[in-house]
């Protein structure tokens, strides 16, 4: 009985050390591409606020005539004409309509924090991406799903 109790015993302090040497070891608590970026971008790409720009955008595209059509299926619009659906101290870099197959807007700006694209379909989806200037990856939200992206495997 007492070796049972003892055995238990060694058993319990066993797990217990090993537990508290990994508990301690230095190492990583975060992917290597996300090293020096900001872990707390998630609200960067929340579509909360987009899903009820869904109708204005397309109100708007169907009101305006574009500024420069590049191609059949692409055409460019004033960005100042969507500057309340982006952050105050948002640089819009371009508004692009495209239609191939499904009709979506794209409203791509730049802030202090890094750089961001909405994308609204005409099909009610939204999707929007976030990426910080200085980190190989970016963090997207296709309509709810929100998953990371290695950057620097995509420009390889």
């Amino acid at each position: 009985m007492k070796f049972r109790l003892f055995a238990a015993l060694g058993v319990m302090l066993l797990l217990a050390g090993l537990f508290i040497y990994f508990a301690t070891q230095p190492g990583r608590t975060e992917p290597e591409a996300l090293a020096g970026c900001s872990q707390t971008v998630h609200e960067m790409v929340s579509i909360t606020q987009e899903k009820g720009y869904q109708a204005k955008v397309f109100e708007l595209v169907k009101n305006h005539a574009p500024i420069d059509q590049p191609s059949a299926d692409v055409k460019l619009y004033d960005p100042e004409l969507f500057r309340t659906m982006t952050p105050m101290k948002a640089e819009i870099l371009e508004v692009t309509l495209t239609d191939f197959g499904v009709r979506s807007l794209a409203i791509d700006y730049f802030t202090p924090e890094g750089r961001t694209i909405v994308t609204y379909f005409e099909n009610g989806r939204v999707h929007k991406t976030f990426r910080e200037p200085d980190c190989s990856w970016a963090l997207t939200n296709e309509d709810g799903e929100i998953r990371q992206i290695d950057m620097q495997a995509k420009e390889s």
